[in-house]
C-alpha cells in the first residue's frame, strides 16, 4: 500500500488547522497539484474522496482516497 507523509509547521490554533486540512475538499487551495476533488461519502473515519491530480504533461490522474485515521486536534 502507498502512504504519504510531510510534516508542516503552522502558527495557528490546532482546531483550525486540522478543521481546515480534515476537509479534503480544500486540497486545491494548499496541494498545487490537485486538479479537482469532491468528497464521495463519509465522515470522519471512512470519509472517501474522488479526486483528480496533475500527472504527466499536464493529464489527470484519478488519485482516490479514504481516511483510515481521524483524531481531532491531536498534536504528534
Amino acid at each position: 500500500m502507498l502512504t504519504a507523509n510531510r510534516t508542516v509547521a503552522i502558527k495557528h490554533p490546532i482546531e483550525e488547522v486540522f478543521a481546515f486540512i480534515a476537509d479534503g475538499e480544500q486540497c486545491p487551495r494548499w496541494r498545487s497539484g490537485v486538479l479537482d476533488i469532491k468528497r464521495v461519502s463519509g465522515e470522519g473515519v471512512g470519509t472517501r474522496y474522488a479526486q483528480g491530480v496533475r500527472g504527466p504533461m499536464g493529464r489527470r490522474i484519478a488519485a482516490d482516497y479514504e481516511i483510515t485515521a481521524y483524531e481531532p486536534n491531536r498534536w504528534i
